[in-house]
C-alpha cells in the first residue's frame, strides 16, 4: 500500500529534477522517463558522462532511491500526452 503512494512522488520529483537539469520550462512524463532510463543505462554500462553522474546524484537525492530502482518505477509511469 505504501509503495503505491510513493510512486507518484518519484514521478513528480524526477520530473522536477530532469526539467531543472535540462534547463527546460516544461517536460513530459515520457521526457522524464527517457532521461531516467538513459541515465540508469549509462551507469549500468560504467560509462556515464559527468553530466549523467550529476543528474543521477540529483535524482537519487530527490527520490531517496537508487537510479536502478527509479528506472524500474519509470517503466511503470503512466503514458500521458
Amino acid at each position: 500500500m505504501i509503495r503505491r503512494m510513493i510512486k507518484p512522488l518519484h514521478l513528480t520529483a524526477s520530473m522536477k529534477v530532469v526539467r531543472a537539469h535540462q534547463r527546460r520550462r516544461h517536460i513530459t512524463v515520457d521526457d522524464a522517463r527517457q532521461a531516467v532510463l538513459d541515465a540508469a543505462y549509462s551507469i549500468a554500462q560504467g560509462v556515464p558522462s559527468p553530466e549523467t553522474v550529476a543528474l543521477v546524484e540529483k535524482l537519487q537525492k530527490a527520490t531517496g532511491i537508487s537510479i536502478g530502482e527509479l528506472a524500474v518505477y519509470a517503466g511503470e509511469w503512466p503514458e500521458m500526452e
